[in-house]
């Protein structure tokens, strides 16, 4: 037990956080119907890879599936003090209402926080360059190796915006 007394508190602290950040999220534009915006999931693809950067006091891993099936999957996980703080699985796809991010957050040990038919979703917005906006999170491919992840929200009436800066993992 006294080993994990040190970590409850980085640990409650970044999911604190965390669940500001889903709860908070700022709208970027209005949410888009499919036949507003020609772009199709494979048009995502420069999102995809094997993600490493440091945010929310830790090490963030981020990895994204190529497209396939008309969608992407992704992966992310916070690690601080070399433990698991929490997990999020992530989907791109395009159905009815247009493309959108969606995902659900669970804790080290897999226990959900979303309820079953739950999640937090981004709808998409638009495509500038080599940068995927949806309503508050954008992806820019700025180099071959590196990711720019923006997530913005909203506490107590403050607009902030957290940036998170990938390297691409070589193998």
């Amino acid at each position: 037990m006294m080993h994990n007394k040190r970590y409850v508190g980085p640990i409650l602290g970044s999911l604190c956080l965390v669940c500001l950040i889903v709860g908070t999220l700022v709208p970027t534009g209005s949410i888009r119907s499919a036949n507003d915006d020609p772009t199709k999931v494979d048009d995502l693809a420069f999102i995809a890879g094997q993600w490493r950067g440091e945010a929310f006091g830790g090490i963030c891993e981020e990895v994204w599936n190529a497209p396939s099936g008309n969608s992407m999957m992704g992966m992310f996980k916070l690690i601080q003090q070399d433990r698991i703080v929490f997990y999020e699985l992530m989907i791109i796809a395009e159905d009815s209402a247009g493309i959108a991010l969606k995902l659900k957050h669970f804790n080290a040990d897999l226990t959900g926080w979303e309820t079953k038919d739950d999640m937090v979703t981004f709808p998409f917005v638009k495509m500038q360059n080599n940068k995927a906006i949806f309503e508050g999170i954008s992806f820019h491919r700025k180099t071959t190796d590196t990711l720019l992840v923006t997530l913005t929200t909203e506490h107590d009436g403050k607009i902030d915006t957290t940036r998170f800066v990938y390297l691409q993992v070589k193998e």
